[in-house]
């Protein structure tokens, strides 16, 4: 079965796996209207870590000592019962790497300019890129009913873009710089 990739309008993006795009269609639904979302099959790396949602920890046993289970806060998983994580590895690096190229190119365009791990993207242009995002969406659907301001308090920050942005170039052979979450 083949896993799509799913830009839903804003700043959200799904991978689905469905038998086909009337399954995915039947999949999406559930969630929300589909007006305005956009998918293409995804046929790069998925690598996402469900983590127990609890506060769980196991500390290192002293030489002749046992390991010692602490079991803390699990009133989270009756609502949550994961905590979806992406692991920091060279699978899980591309995986995310692709899905930003191909749902926020304008984003991945900001995160790529930063040379390095190390290297903070600077916040106003992600702003912008944000931005841009949206401008780009409603750019290619003139049909759609545009959603009210989208760019309200952003020229305060930053310089707003008022027409959609070229799409950014994705560079061959270097990815992203990417900084996964520790686990808690």
């Amino acid at each position: 079965m083949p896993i799509y990739l799913v830009r839903w309008p804003g700043w959200v993006a799904s991978l689905v796996r469905a038998r086909d795009e009337l399954d995915l269609e039947m999949i999406l639904d559930e969630e929300a209207s589909l007006e305005g979302a956009a998918w293409e099959e995804y046929t790069g790396p998925l690598v996402i870590d469900l983590r127990l949602n609890a506060a769980i920890e196991v500390s290192e046993g002293r030489k002749g000592k046992r390991r010692k289970l602490d079991v803390g806060k699990v009133s989270t998983l009756a609502r949550e019962p994961f905590r979806l994580e992406v692991p920091n590895t060279e699978a899980a690096r591309k995986m995310v790497d692709d899905v930003l190229w191909s749902a926020f190119p304008a984003v991945a365009g900001v995160l790529h300019a930063a040379s390095g791990p190390k290297e903070k993207p600077d916040s106003d242009q992600l702003r912008a890129a944000i931005a841009s995002e949206l401008v780009n969406y409603l750019a290619e659907r003139p049909d759609k009913e545009p959603i009210p301001d989208p760019l309200a308090g952003l020229e305060e920050r930053t310089v707003s873009p008022t027409r959609a942005a070229p799409t950014p170039v994705r560079p061959p052979g270097k990815l992203i710089p990417f900084r996964p979450r520790r686990p808690a």
